[in-house]
């Protein structure tokens, strides 16, 4: 049985095996919760369904939080999407769906902490972008949720998950990480290239509080967007480029979200 105290022992174990980080973790998590992995299956199932439906609820242009601060702003960026912004067409949808996800959860509906609630957007917004987009079956997502849940574990053993100990690194960098990893088995990479890259995204400048990078406060809901670029942005590039990826993003995607801001979007 694994012990998820090292990315690099997963990544072995796979490796070893010759199979996907998620298909070890799935066998393995059946074994250790005693149940058929057809039942654990079908349970990380109706969680990628839970996400799914947080989505779609989140991008209700009515849908506000009790106190009124957020809602609405997930509707907003999904018709700026629609013009395709300087980040592209693909990109931006999957930030706005990042952001309805966190509206949804700000507004009490139901949602899948990965592996908080405050940034229960970011995996969401990565891996229902890519089965909505097309880019994946339903099968693969289910299994990419399997691989993401490794690396959340991993963390939340050696470090620390909770906003509340370790700030929006803890919460937003952990998410981009578990996304990071997600995303290369969903392109096909190695369990290697997916180890490999999310430490990059763990610790990367996007899980630095968003209001220190741009000099200006913002909701939550809207720091986790960004930061649900990063994972994307990384795995579509090759992992020896991301500084270089990483910087240009951070210049491209202020630029989006002030041209998002600048029209009149964010009111």
């Amino acid at each position: 049985m694994l012990d998820y105290d090292s990315i690099a022992a997963i990544c072995k174990a796979a490796e070893e095996k010759q199979i996907p980080i998620s298909a070890l973790v799935l066998s393995d998590q059946a074994e250790q919760m005693e149940i058929p992995k057809e039942d654990l299956y079908d349970r990380m199932k109706e969680s990628l369904h839970v996400m799914q439906e947080a989505v779609k609820e989140g991008k209700n242009p009515k849908l506000r939080s009790t106190s009124g601060l957020t809602g609405g702003d997930a509707a907003k960026m999904e018709a700026y999407a629609a013009g395709g912004g300087i980040t592209g067409s693909f990109l931006n949808h999957a930030m706005a769906r990042a952001i309805a996800v966190s509206e949804y959860n700000a507004a009490m509906g139901k949602i899948v902490a990965s592996p908080t609630a405050g940034s229960c957007g970011i995996l969401p917004g990565t891996v229902i972008s890519m089965l909505e987009e097309g880019r994946c079956d339903e099968h693969a997502a289910v299994m990419a949720l399997f691989t993401a849940g490794a690396v959340g574990m991993v963390i939340a053993r050696n470090a620390s998950i909770a906003g509340a100990q370790g700030g929006c690194q803890a919460e937003c960098g952990s998410a981009s990480a578990m996304a990071a990893a997600a995303l290369v088995e969903l392109f096909g990479g190695t369990p290697g290239q997916a180890g490999r890259l999310l430490y990059s995204r763990r610790s990367s400048g996007f899980a630095a509080p968003l209001w220190e990078a741009e000099h200006v406060p913002m909701p939550i809901p809207l720091r986790g967007s960004r930061r649900k670029g990063s994972p994307v942005w990384a795995a579509l590039g090759r992992p020896e480029s991301c500084e270089g990826g990483r910087a240009f993003f951070s210049r491209v995607a202020q630029r989006d979200t002030r041209a998002f801001w600048g029209n009149g979007a964010y009111v």
